[in-house]
């Protein structure tokens, strides 16, 4: 009996040119194939399909539609092995990783969906198709994640949008007005998701923004970190927080940050990273002094937060 063909994944059923290379088996098994699968005989499908594998067990475009063919089926594990296995021949192929992800989705395992998810997206945007990946991004804001997994997502995205540039527009339509209004929505989900009393949260946070320039609102973040973090993240905090006020020009302000920094740090690493910006920045406000600049715009007192 014939399925109905209207809960077919469109999204996800590629075009022959977006897996790599010609069809390695006669092209009008595939057309055959492809054609039941659309009408929702999948049995006949996937025999189609088989043949082809049957002769090149390699062809990563047979095998897909297959995967397909058994998501429909409702065989799961099937479903799972023929997109696994693609994978493993075909590493870039969007529609293999999107497939997994819907899959583990609707096995209510939202973590191991959000991996492909996040492949997925990483995909899209080396190929610069930025809409496509943002639509990727707002599949996966229906999951339901962990605090600690949401701050991940969020990071991804915050690097897609800090690649949107204003001034040269992708090929979507994102115009400067566009981007700021991506970027306040932005910040809005990531205060949702980190707790005032999330200092770790708050900590991730200021990262981002600094990432993204936002030095404003990552100073912001990392004092309010500071009150809560254990002293393992606290001197790195002092560290970044002192970054942020330099780039603002509070050379005082920093300098007083790395300096707390090497109070509390233990990490090797950490303490050679808190005393080379603290000569980097002492030599610079030395310059600065030097040069007769000590007005207002370079202190600390000037920066109201």
């Amino acid at each position: 009996m014939k399925n109905s063909p209207k809960s077919l994944p469109q999204d996800n059923l590629p075009s022959f040119s977006c897996i790599n290379g010609e069809p390695q088996a006669e092209e009008s098994q595939y057309w055959l194939g492809l054609e039941h699968l659309r009408q929702g005989i999948y049995e006949s499908a996937a025999e189609y399909f088989r043949g082809i594998l049957s002769s090149n067990p390699r062809d990563s475009q047979a095998r897909l539609y297959l995967g397909i063919v058994y998501r429909q089926q409702q065989k799961i594990t099937a479903a799972l092995f023929s997109f696994l296995k693609v994978l493993k021949i075909n590493p870039p192929c969007a529609a293999a990783w999107e497939n997994l992800a819907e899959l583990y989705a609707a096995q209510n395992l939202p973590e191991e969906a959000a991996e492909y998810y996040l492949g997925t997206a990483e995909l899209y945007e080396k190929k610069n198709q930025w809409e496509k990946a943002l639509k990727i991004y707002e599949k996966m804001a229906g999951l339901d994640l962990t605090p600690a997994f949401r701050r991940k997502l969020h990071r991804c995205k915050q690097k897609l949008l800090s690649v949107i540039s204003p001034q040269e527009p992708s090929p979507t339509t994102y115009t400067e007005t566009g981007f700021d209004h991506l970027l306040e929505d932005f910040k809005e989900d990531l205060a949702e998701v980190v707790e005032t009393q999330d200092y770790d949260g708050r900590y991730e946070l200021g990262i981002i923004y600094r990432e993204t320039g936002l030095l404003d609102e990552a100073i912001a973040e990392f004092r309010i970190a500071l009150s809560g973090l254990d002293l393992g993240k606290r001197s790195r905090c002092h560290d970044y927080l002192g970054l942020c006020l330099a780039e603002k020009g509070a050379y005082e302000g920093a300098i007083e940050q790395f300096q707390q920094g090497l109070k509390c740090a233990s990490e090797q690493e950490v303490i050679k990273d808190l005393e080379s910006h603290l000569v980097q920045i002492y030599e610079k406000w030395e310059e600065i002094k030097k040069k007769g600049s000590t007005d207002k715009s370079h202190t600390l007192d000037t920066l109201i937060y």
